[in-house]
């Protein structure tokens, strides 16, 4: 059974995620550039598509200055052959150019971050159940993450954050699986935990800053292995060499890009930022840009993207007689996280999600000293903290029976947002003091979705729909705006039902280990369901009612 959700959860998210197609702009450009210029020139500058994004850096080598990407290389080798299988296939087709990269990239989206993303939610769901002995709350714990939270908006854009956010939670996923008790079920822990070491380096080539998240593993993994509870005794040095080698080889793979491109092992793109002609200050203070700034500015900073309204992460407000939010149910992440600590069999991964939770938080209000960089730029929310959501499925999970009353309010106003979010525009810029109020809800209010313009290795920036470079599935089908995400709200009522009914069934099984909780009493699927139908109802004919009252 768990196998069968699993494969549901896949369903649901995947087709989710790639109703939205967000064209491009400087960020995912910038990685698109490296790409292009790999797989049909062989090189790794990018010269000739260097007016596709304003993030390249320009490095001199061996007297030779030329342009190259501003980012980590990971999520451009992901998209390398997907993009050239994309790009040989539709040649034949005699596309106008500027359709044809569009094309291209839609394809190289959904074989690349749509498809990773959705792998990893299937893959938390199996170590929620494990560890809380449900499916009915392991169900609601991941749909929290990856359709609550800033997850789902980033998992349809070329960014780098939900793809290493995918690799941090296989990696933990595999950790997991090989240590404590799971280690003598394990078929093949050794290489689970080199596979673990790979995940785990392979985020860092995707995002820097997950390193942060590779070391709290690394220290999550030595709790594991050195377990003394569990007998025989774990080899830990064993173990760690393992996770250390796979994680060593991922790392080979970045040294191979910096020595081909910049002739050096060690390099940090974000170097270039601080001298010559891309100067920023802000990168030039403390490491690479991230520094103590005060405890005052601290504060400010990590307001700001915790509980204020531009980029709090945690953002709940109120104003005439209207919610407007980003994630606000993470706030039920805290008492999931105490409830886990409390309990021996759960306390490392209580830990584990609390301490990553706090690491990331401070590493982004300690970078840089404008919304430019602790903000992420045009933004939903602070993206820099993308990467640790994932760890965070768990202490949701756990509040779901206990905490219902306030996690199901919490999660329907996440998703909504969410939501609107993504097919509205999730690159968000500095000019909307309150994104949810000012640019998603006034959008969604009018049927306006897919807002983006930007073009890609098009000179002559041609739209694809009426107004935007940005679709869905329902604007290329003709719905008009109101009625555009009606095909998807029809497809999560279809299989998040179907979910929600084999999660009870799973639970009300003999086989299964109710540690947390009991099975849901067999009127809560019916409700869930009417709670969705409801969602949907709201979503889809409020903008009509509104359209037909203004």
């Amino acid at each position: 059974m768990k196998r069968r959700i699993q494969l549901g959860i896949l369903l649901l998210l995947w087709p989710t995620y790639a109703y939205f197609y967000q064209a491009g702009a400087d960020n995912e450009a910038s990685r698109l550039n490296l790409v292009r210029a790999f797989v049909e020139d062989g090189v790794f500058w990018v010269d000739p598509y260097a007016w596709n994004s304003a993030d390249q850096i320009v490095y001199e080598r061996d007297g030779v200055r030329h342009y190259y990407s501003g980012k980590a290389p990971g999520s451009s080798m992901l998209a390398a052959l997907p993009f050239k299988l994309a790009s040989e296939l539709l040649w034949p087709l005699d596309l106008p150019e500027g359709i044809h990269w569009h094309a291209v990239v839609y394809a190289t989206a959904i074989t690349t971050v749509n498809l990773l993303s959705a792998l990893a939610a299937a893959v938390m769901f199996g170590v929620c159940v494990h560890a809380l002995g449900s499916a009915w709350l392991a169900l609601f714990g991941v749909a929290a993450v990856w359709l609550g939270t800033i997850l789902f908006p980033f998992s349809t854009l070329q960014f780098g954050h939900a793809q290493a956010a995918a690799f941090v939670a296989f990696a933990f996923a595999l950790v997991y699986g090989a240590t404590g008790e799971r280690a003598a079920a394990a078929r093949r822990p050794g290489w689970a935990l080199l596979g673990a070491g790979f995940c785990a380096g392979f985020a860092v080539v995707i995002e820097y800053p997950t390193v942060i998240l590779v070391a709290l593993l690394g220290l999550y993994l030595l709790h594991g292995l050195g377990d003394a509870r569990f007998v025989p005794p774990r080899r830990p040095a064993g173990g760690v060499a393992r996770f250390v080698a796979g994680g060593l080889c991922a790392g080979a793979l970045l040294a191979a890009y910096n020595l081909a491109a910049f002739g050096t092992l060690l390099y940090v793109p974000y170097e270039a930022y601080t001298q010559g002609d891309t100067f920023f200050q802000a990168h030039s203070q403390g490491v690479l840009g991230v520094s103590w700034p005060g405890l005052e500015s601290f504060v400010r900073q990590l307001g700001a993207i915790t509980v204020f309204p531009q980029r709090g992460l945690l953002y709940l407000g109120f104003e005439d007689f209207r919610v407007y939010a980003t994630n606000p149910v993470l706030w039920i992440a805290l008492a999931g996280i105490v409830l886990l600590v409390a309990r021996r069999e759960t306390r490392p991964e209580g830990v584990l999600a609390a301490a990553a939770a706090i690491c990331m938080l401070v590493f982004n209000a300690c970078y840089g000293d404008s919304i430019v960089y602790w903000g992420g730029g045009a933004s939903v929310g602070p993206r820099h903290v993308v990467p640790m959501l994932p760890l965070l499925a768990i202490p949701l999970a756990r509040t779901v029976r206990s905490l219902s009353w306030l996690f199901f309010p919490l999660l329907a106003v996440s998703v909504f947002y969410m939501l609107l979010a993504t097919a509205v525009e999730p690159r968000v810029g500095y000019e909307f003091p309150n994104p949810a109020r000012d640019l998603f809800a006034a959008n969604w209010m009018e049927g306006h979705f897919s807002l983006n313009r930007g073009a890609l290795f098009d000179v002559e920036r041609r739209l694809l729909t009426e107004d935007s470079t940005a679709f869905n599935l329902g604007e290329l089908a003709g719905l008009p705006g109101a009625w555009q995400l009606a095909p998807l709200l029809c497809w999560w009522l279809l299989v998040g039902g179907l979910l929600v009914h084999a999660a009870a069934r799973a639970d009300a099984s003999p086989s299964a280990a109710q540690i947390f909780a009991r099975p849901p009493p067999r009127l809560a699927p019916r409700l869930v369901l009417a709670g969705l139908a409801l969602f949907a109802i709201f979503v889809v004919a409020t903008p009509l009612v509104a359209s037909a009252l203004g």
